[in-house]
């Protein structure tokens, strides 16, 4: 009876006893897969729904922590490969250093095929590409290159004597080249293979900006005559150095070029090209071209125009690169005038009165780069300090001498009928400024071309009470009264500083001095500027922006733009600054299409 206790005391009877079998037939406390299709059938509709939210926000969770991964450790690279597509109007004909500057088709092809001693950032600054070491003599009179090493499409190799045969042939009359008259009092020699020697007649600090021409295989070119240079085959599949070479081409039965494709140079000195290819195919207007590009048959345009912009359909689809020229368009003040425009503090309040931003975006749009400045964004010394200003601008009006004073219709009537008070009806009812009985009335010219930019420069000018009277000419009578004859009070002008040098637009008694602004101290500046260093040019220009705010000869308005339509799939672009078209492809190794990804390290 003891025993039968003890036993009936260490087993008990399980209290649950399904739950103990269901327990011990299952290997896993953990529901599987076969027992979770069940689930719905013990849930009601309430749990059913927290279930659901709970699963959907564990789901939003791990996609989120997904993508913060994505984006802190992995990144895109450039990958090797793609072709690019572009359109052109026109067609190629002497793709060749001597002559390319001709025609924008010759030119782009030869800045790919042709590798150059100096070529520019994105920025616009020159930067070495075949010169491996510059030493320029205390003088700045002679300036000793040694070269990379490199080698042409052909695989023989870029010495100095074909720098030196490419120099001579440019400054060669017989050739007849459009380059020669750069090079006036320059001369060249060869030091040893890799190394050579310009020598100047003057110093001028700029004169790396000179050396941006291809250079040509002295091997393959010695042979042809300056008179048979436009009708060797080199011209059409030229051999250069650079970071394209020529592939193929393909002719119409007339003989014009259709197309026009280049292939990587593996052998590049400097860094391969991400894009295996770069196809030309030319048209012989925008019309055509932009209509291969709706069809999906390009993936770029060489440029485009204001008035043919809203051809292209699918807008979205690219990137328009804005791309700053050297061309400035600006208002001018006579300082040569008698009248109001005379006085300095006038001249300073109508320029702090001028928003570059509005008038560039409502005139122009993105054909101009709105501009604080009167040099180019690579100019050393640069700076912004033409800012817009207009309670200032009130302030100098004060300062000078003028009130506001509301003339009334009234007033208009009664003056009509005095000749001596002309000036009344001109200036017509409103909130206008005068000093004594004087209104102050200022008079701008335009050529036909600006006239909507100068329309929106006079409501600058309104905006502050100030009546303005609009003279639109014709491009040959502008340039008459205004850029010959200086017959204007302000006048709006576009004008070019190429080399970003601006001594010859400011210089006394110069032509292209349209404001006739006398300043022998910033005569000087600029003229040691382009003779000296970087750093005395630095300080220089500097000096120069900061006494054209003072004596206000001009107004920057905006720098015209050059639009590059590209496709959005192609990434690398950078340039910010060309004066050239064909400088666009200065950076081109570094466009690509495709992409690797890889974690960051």
């Amino acid at each position: 009876m003891k025993f039968m206790r003890r036993w009936f005391k260490t087993k008990p009877t399980p209290q649950n006893l399904d739950q103990t079998l269901v327990l011990h037939l299952s290997k896993s406390r953990i529901p599987g897969p076969r027992q979770i299709k069940y689930l719905g059938k013990f849930l009601s509709p309430l749990e059913r729904a927290l279930l659901y939210i709970c699963l959907l926000l564990g789901l939003g969770a791990l996609i989120f922590i997904g993508i913060v991964f994505y984006k802190k450790n992995v990144e895109l690279l450039p990958a090797a490969g793609g072709t690019y597509i572009e359109g052109l109007v026109g067609n190629p004909q002497y793709i060749n250093p001597l002559y390319s500057s001709l025609n924008d088709a010759d030119a782009d092809l030869e800045k790919l095929i042709f590798s150059r001693l100096f070529t520019r950032d994105s920025e616009g600054k020159m930067i070495p590409d075949l010169v491996d070491n510059l030493t320029i003599s205390p003088d700045k009179k002679n300036y000793t290159i040694k070269l990379k090493t490199a080698v042409f499409h052909d695989g023989s190799a870029l010495t100095a004597d074909d720098v030196v045969f490419t120099f001579n042939t440019i400054v060669n009359p017989e050739y007849k080249s459009p380059l020669k008259e750069k090079f006036t009092g320059i001369s060249l020699a060869k030091n040893d293979e890799q190394t050579i020697t310009f020598s100047l007649r003057e110093a001028y600090r700029d004169f790396p900006r000179l050396l941006d021409f291809g250079i040509m295989p002295a091997n393959d070119w010695a042979s042809v005559y300056p008179g048979t240079a436009t009708l060797t085959e080199l011209n059409i599949k030229p051999i250069g150095s650079g970071p394209y070479r020529f592939k193929n081409l393909v002719k119409s039965k007339d003989g014009t070029i259709r197309s026009y494709t280049l292939i990587k140079n593996d052998n590049y000195y400097k860094q391969s090209a991400n894009l295996e290819e770069i196809i030309f195919k030319f048209f012989p207007s925008s019309e055509e071209m932009i209509s291969a590009l709706n069809n999906g048959q390009l993936n770029g345009l060489n440029f485009i125009t204001t008035n043919k912009s809203d051809l292209i359909i699918a807008k979205n689809s690219l990137d328009y690169h804005q791309i700053a020229t050297p061309e400035l368009t600006a208002v001018f003040f006579n300082l040569n005038s008698k009248d109001i425009i005379s006085d300095k503090k006038i001249r300073q309040a109508l320029s702090l009165a001028i928003d570059q931003t509005s008038i560039t975006k409502d005139s122009v749009g993105i054909f101009g780069i709105a501009s604080e400045t009167l040099l180019p964004s690579f100019s050393p010394g640069n700076d912004n300090l033409f800012r817009f200003d207009q309670a200032k601008a009130t302030s100098l009006l004060t300062e000078a001498g003028w009130q506001k004073r509301t003339l009334t219709e009234q007033e208009v009537e009664t003056a009509k009928a005095d000749p001596k008070l002309s000036e009344l009806v001109r200036v017509g009812a409103g909130e206008w400024w005068f000093k004594a009985d004087k209104p102050l009335i200022i008079s701008l010219s335009s050529p036909e071309n600006l006239k909507t930019v100068a329309e929106k420069v006079l409501e600058n000018w309104k905006n502050i009470n100030i009546k303005t009277e609009l003279t639109v000419k014709s491009n040959s009578d502008f340039e008459k009264d205004v850029l010959t004859d200086k017959k204007f009070e302000t006048a709006l002008y576009a004008m070019t500083i190429k080399s970003g040098d601006p001594y010859s637009l400011w210089q006394k008694n110069s032509s292209t001095n349209i404001s006739n602004w006398e300043n022998p101290k910033v005569d000087k500046a600029l003229e040691e500027a382009r003779l000296g260093d970087e750093q005395l040019a630095t300080t220089n220009y500097h000096y120069f922006l900061v006494q054209a705010t003072e004596d206000m000869p001009a107004t920057p308005l905006f720098w015209s733009a050059y639009v590059y339509p590209q496709t959005k799939k192609l990434k690398g672009f950078t340039l910010k600054s060309l004066v050239d078209p064909a400088e666009r492809f200065e950076q081109v190794a570094a466009w690509y299409i495709n992409v690797k990804r890889q974690l960051k390290k």
